[in-house]
């Protein structure tokens, strides 16, 4: 008698147990449905700023200005002959001061909202010649007239008007491109609000190598040159410095 009781009882838990497991995964179904459509409605949302910021301009990431100056280098070929070959040094600011403004707007898209905007931006920057100097380069093999300056722009398609860089009270038109300077950059994964702009703005490691540059003529007398770079862009969603100057405000 004690026995069949104990039985009953075994069966009853069973009951249950089953019971409350078929019960947690039919409250299972919602909580799925309802993180599909959370991700589907996230998608959609990439999607649609992505969609605008192609016609308009997407996130923007601004790294520089550089100065490089272009010199020769003896080297062997492979036929053990000494010959010239053309190299790049490229100086990183001293001090970098930044200003500008900044208006946003915002696009409406179904239920869908695109963050929009659009900066007026003022570089003060100076570079000192010193480090370069330092490299006791023959002065013949400077060459001092393809000196150039540059400023990386992840999408230069937002820049809204001429970039005129003003030193020694000369101004000197911004070309596009980088005359050939390669910027290489590591990139660190995480969760964070301001990784997911660089992982959209970043492709691979490297962050584009798109920007402005324009020719600045110097010579073995100048220790020191200060420049000034106004720059009018639009953007979306997301506006990054790469602090490159050992002093930046």
């Amino acid at each position: 008698m004690k026995l069949t009781n104990f039985n009953f009882t075994v069966k009853q838990m069973s009951l249950k147990l089953l019971a409350i497991a078929f019960l947690t995964l039919v409250m299972l179904i919602p909580k799925f449905m309802i993180t599909d459509l959370v991700n589907e409605r996230a998608r959609l949302n990439d999607d649609v700023n992505e969609e605008v910021a192609t016609s308009w301009a997407k996130d923007q990431l601004i790294t520089g200005p550089y100065l490089s100056i272009p010199y020769f280098k003896e080297v062997l070929n492979e036929k053990k002959e000494i010959v010239k070959e053309k190299q790049l040094f490229t100086l990183l600011p001293n001090t970098t001061k930044i200003n500008g403004t900044l208006q946003t707007d915002e696009r409406n898209r179904s239920i869908y909202n695109v963050l929009l905007y659009e900066t007026d931006i003022l570089f003060n920057s100076s570079f000192s010649l010193q480090d370069f100097n330092s490299l006791k380069i023959k002065p013949e093999f400077i060459v001092w007239k393809e000196a150039f300056v540059s400023l990386n722009i992840s999408d230069p398609k937002g820049i809204k008007k001429e970039v005129l860089l003003e030193c020694n009270n000369n101004k000197l038109k911004m070309n596009p491109g980088l005359n050939d300077l390669h910027i290489t950059a590591y990139k660190e994964y995480s969760e964070k609000a301001i990784d997911k702009i660089k992982n959209r703005i970043f492709k691979t490691n490297d962050p584009p190598n798109t920007g402005l540059h324009t020719i600045i003529p110097l010579d073995s007398q100048i220790q020191e040159i200060n420049i000034s770079i106004p720059l009018s862009l639009k953007g979306s969603r997301g506006l990054l410095f790469t602090p490159t100057a050992k002093k930046l405000s």
